[in-house]
Formats: C-alpha cells, structure tokens, sequence
C-alpha cells in the first residue's frame, strides 16, 4: 500500500504494478532473514497449510500461525490508514479486487497459478535440503514479485488470505468501499491445488483418477486402514515423488470385485520414485536418491525379515502377516499409483539405484524390480528351473511373460506358455518361448508335440483364482484347473511354482467353497507324484538386487518381453479397460511425466 501511494499518485498502471511488486519481493526478503530462523516466517495461511500437508509443520501449530497472520494482515493495514489518514482509506488500504472483465473462476485460477509459484519456490529452496544455502529470502521475494507481475492485472495478485482480509477490515472500518464479495476467490484460489492425486478403486469394474491426500509421516484412518495402524508414526519413512508405477494383475481381481475392497481404495503397489523427503529415522537413504519400491512392505526387524520371507513381515500389518501398498486386507498403506507416496522402514524397504541417468536410461526395465520381475522369477526358482530345464508356464499376462523370461536367464532349454488369448501369446513367441493355446484342448497334449514327451521339468502357475477350463470349457471359470494342469503336466519330485494369486475371501466367486478360498485340488496327485510347492507373495527383496543387475549389464530385457507400455495418470481408467480385455502390454503410468516419450 505504501508503494501504491507513492507511485504515481496512486494510480496503479503496469509499471506502478512493477514497483509493487519489487516492493513486496524486498519486504518478504526481509521478512524471511529477519524471523526464519525464530518462526520460520510463513507469513502466508497457504504456506502454512501447505507445509502441515507434506509433513513439515505440525498440523496442531496451524491455527495459531493463521490467527497471527491474519491479525498481522489487520495491524498493518491500520497503521497505513493511521499514516496516511484518509487517502488510504479511499484507495482501500491495498486491499486486492477482482478486475473489470475477470470472471470468479478466472480469479479462482489466477490465483491458484501464483500461489503455485510461491509453493514452488518455498519447498524447493526452503524445504528441499538440496537448495543452496542463504537464497531462500531473496528467491522466494522474487518468485511473489513475479507472481504479482503475472496475476496482479486480473485479481491485484493476492496470492496471501490474510493480506487481503486485513485491508479489506480496515477499510470496513473506515467506511471506504470493500470487496468481501471477492475473498472467497482468494482463499479458494490460494488452496485448491491438488496435493496428490491418484487411481482411486470406485466399485466393480470402476476406477478414477481423483485428489488425495499428499502423505506424511502418519498413517491417516481411510479406506482398508486397520483401524490398528490409524495413527501409526512412520519416523522411519521416506516421501517419493513417483517415476513410474504398474498396473498389476493383482489389482485387475480388485478392479473386478473379486476381493472383498472397499471403495475408495487408492491402488498400486508396483513403484519406483525419487526420494523428496526422509523422515527423521531415516539413516542411510538420502533426498535425490532414485529407488525400487518392494511391493512387499517389511518391517526389517521381525523374525520373518531377517529370514528373508518379506512377504510375510509380522509387524506391518495388525490383521494377518504380511502388507502391501493400495492392496486389500494388507494393512490399509496408501497405494503408489499416485503422484507421491510414503514408504515405511525405508532403509530396509528401498532399493537405491547406484546411477541415476543409467537407471532413467532404462527405467522401463527397472520398473519391474517392484514386482513381476521378482515374481516371476520366484515362480521359476521354486520351480526348480536351471540349466537345461523344460518348462511350463500358465498364462501370457504379464506375471507369465516375466516368468518365461525368467526361465531363459535361468537357462531353461524349452519354455512353453499356455494362455487363451492369440494376442497373449504372440507376445511370448516374440521372445523365444514356445505356446499352448488352452482353448484347443488340455495342455498335455500340445506339450507332447513339442517336447516328444507329456511332461516337463517343471512348471509355474502364473494365473491364480480366476483360471478357466480347458479346451470346450476355456471360456467358463474353473479356479482349481490350473493348479491341477500344472501337477498333471509335472514330472515325478517335480517342483510347482505359484505365484499366481489365491484368496481367502472371493465375492464372485463360482461356488460356496470358492467363495472361502477352498478349491478341488488333486492332491493326491501331487503327493503320489512327489511335487513341492511353493505359494504366496514373493518376497521382493530375496531377488531385487540380483535382477537389478542383470538389467544394468544387459542380461535381463524384462520391459521388452513384458511389451511395456507407457501411459499418463489420467489415462489409467483406459489402461484397466484394456488390460482387462486381454491385451499383451504392461501399462506402467508416467505419474509426474519423468519419463522421456
């Protein structure tokens, strides 16, 4: 305001809009290396806001900030008005209006975009530990200078609540004209940008890309959260922005209404990000570090842990062992199909890649670290597959693609890939694989016409609950069919891989025993045949590292054999839809367009 009156008389064209502007920029600066250090010098109810919501300002400490700001606001223009006596009064003592011609929504975005400057500019020279130091006053003064400069012809650039409503008080008081008809566009406006966002589980066959909640430090109550973990302080975490994240088979049976998942559930579990933010047991993870995310969370502590089975850790999920992100019945951990999101226990859970422009340069590979590369690797290894190994797989998704590869860098001599879908298994063929096209009858057969014999040295069921039937019966659901394909098709002491999903809770289930996770398997069968098997999640972290340096040197070339497809956030909706109609590709989501077209 004071500048105001000295430019010009006032009146504020452009160029006096430009004296404002460095004005407020040197009175920020100021104001930043004066209180920094003591207050942190917020100055803004937005700023305040906005550090509680990613976990740098306690929420409790809020409303005191935004009472001092806003009587701030009110003290200052009141000594303007007691300086300058009624000039100030008639030109509003600074208060900011929408201009001629601007609409409420034009204001609302206007403001949101200078607002968005300002943020900017604080979480990355104030709140990134990355900034150099002793900048942070006089950049974020001349990131509102600019804002101003942007804005400030449509609204007069508020970008502050309470720089606005302190004027607009006094003037009031005054008896001058007032525009209280317009403070809503600058509340709204300074807070309606969206923290996070992410791929929200609505119902059956239904998802969409909604506003969530940006993460911090604490487990918040929400959809599929134990009540348990409500609350749970997670010191030991770490904030990523998301490079890449997978859609995933498993989040194709939730999709469907074939678990019992809530609605409002946010999905992903296959991530990979840049760490922004460690909490304060963080130890050895740095901020800038670009990681794998286990799909598995582990608590690294447990008896399990240190045995190695991750996917069952005894401490991160109150319900039953084991947890994963955005995933039913496994703790309520927010899932990655977002743009940020936490990760607990992050020393123990993140796996660091040792170069950054490498890993970018193949990300698409390393994105599978997270889940189906391990998977299905898992699936071969406990299958037994080595060097000269015949095998099957059944199912051409993309668990089964990962599996076949896996096979050929364990040396298997033939892999053979059973699916009902051509385009499925054209995609195994590109890479080498043999296949059995299920709807032509039992796979047993076909198997003998490749191999001369009916049998192989081992096999993976890469399919899981929702398997169907053989030949006549391929388009009818049978859950128990490829469990018993793979022991017939096994030779004698013969080792089964599952990592395909089974479930103790199936709402859509084909009968009453299904619905409780209790199929006809023969297992006489396979105890007459001497089979082992191995089931349930794999533990990401046993094979993680290993792969991730095959893919390093050359010698694992995952996201070809998946057909890893790269779409928007926005475009995930499309990529169920397509995934769930059969199609031969991986659809990894770009969340924050980091990956290069």
């Amino acid at each position: 305001m004071v500048a105001a009156l000295s430019a010009n008389a006032g009146v504020l064209a452009y160029p006096g809009l430009g004296f404002v502007a460095l004005t407020f920029a040197l009175a920020i600066a100021i104001a930043i290396y004066a209180f920094g250090t003591t207050s942190g010098a917020h100055l803004n109810p937005t700023v305040s806001t906005s550090l509680a919501a990613v976990g740098r300002f306690p929420w409790s400490e809020v409303p005191a900030y935004v009472g001092a700001q806003l009587v701030g606001g009110v003290v200052g223009a009141a000594g303007i008005w007691a300086i300058f006596g009624g000039d100030a009064i008639d030109l509003g003592v600074g208060q900011t209006s929408i201009a001629d011609g601007t609409n409420y929504l034009q204001a609302i975005v206007a403001e949101a975009l200078g607002t968005f400057l300002l943020v900017t500019a604080i979480m990355a020279l104030a709140v990134d530990k990355r900034a150099p130091g002793g900048w942070a006053g006089l950049m974020i003064g001349l990131a509102v200078a600019a804002a101003i400069l942007l804005i400030g012809p449509l609204t007069g650039g508020s970008l502050n609540p309470a720089r606005t409503f302190g004027p607009l008080l006094i003037a009031t008081i005054g008896g001058g004209d007032t525009f209280w008809g317009d403070l809503p566009a600058y509340i709204k406006g300074s807070h309606d940008m969206a923290d996070n966002r992410g791929v929200v589980y609505m119902g059956p066959g239904t998802v969409e890309v909604h506003d969530i909640d940006f993460p911090t430090f604490e487990v918040k109550d929400g959809p599929g959260v134990h009540p348990d973990n409500v609350g749970r302080k997670v010191p030991h975490g770490a904030i990523l922005r998301i490079v890449s994240t997978n859609i995933c088979g498993s989040d194709q049976h939730m999709v469907r209404g074939r678990t019992t998942a809530p609605s409002g559930l946010v999905l992903g579990h296959e991530i990979t990000g840049e760490v922004i933010e460690c909490g304060p047991g963080v130890e050895f993870i740095r901020e800038g570090d670009l990681c794998s995310v286990p799909f598995n969370i582990a608590c690294g502590r447990c008896r399990m842990c240190k045995m190695r089975n991750t996917g069952v850790c005894l401490n991160v999920n109150p319900e039953r062992p084991g947890s994963a992100y955005g995933y039913v019945d496994m703790g309520g951990w927010v899932g990655g199909q977002a743009e940020y999101v936490l990760v607990p226990y992050a020393d123990w859970n993140l796996l660091r890649f040792p170069d950054r422009e490498q890993a970018m340069e193949k990300i698409l590979d390393l994105t599978m670290l997270s889940d189906i590369f391990p998977t299905g690797y898992h699936g071969c290894y406990t299958a037994g597959v080595t060097s000269g190994s015949t095998v099957y797989i059944a199912g051409a998704g993309p668990v089964g693609l990962a599996a076949a590869h896996s096979a050929q860098v364990l040396g298997a001599a033939v892999v053979i890939v059973g699916d009902r879908i051509p385009e499925r298994l054209q995609q195994a063929r590109s890479f080498g694989c043999e296949t059995v096209d299920i709807t032509q009858g039992d796979p047993k057969d076909q198997i003998e016409q490749i191999l001369g014999v009916p049998e192989v040295d081992a096999a993976v069921d890469a399919v899981g609950f929702e398997a169907r039937g053989h030949g006549k019966d391929a388009e009818h659901e049978a859950p128990a069919t490829v469990l018993n394909s793979i022991m017939d098709v096994t030779r004698v002491a013969g080792r089964l891989g599952i990592p395909g999903l089974y479930v103790t809770g199936d709402p859509g289930a084909i009968d009453d025993a299904a619905r409780q996770g209790s199929l006809s398997i023969r297992i006489g069968l396979g105890w007459a045949k001497s089979h082992s098997f191995t089931t349930g999640q794999t533990p990401v972290m046993k094979y993680h590292y290993e792969l991730m340096q095959m893919i390093l040197n050359d010698r694992a070339h995952i996201a070809r054999a998946v057909n890893a497809t790269v779409i928007t956030l926005d475009e995930a909706p499309d990529g169920y839809r397509d995934f769930d109609r059969g199609a031969a590709k991986k659809y990894v989501l770009n969340p924050n367009d980091l990956i290069a077209a």
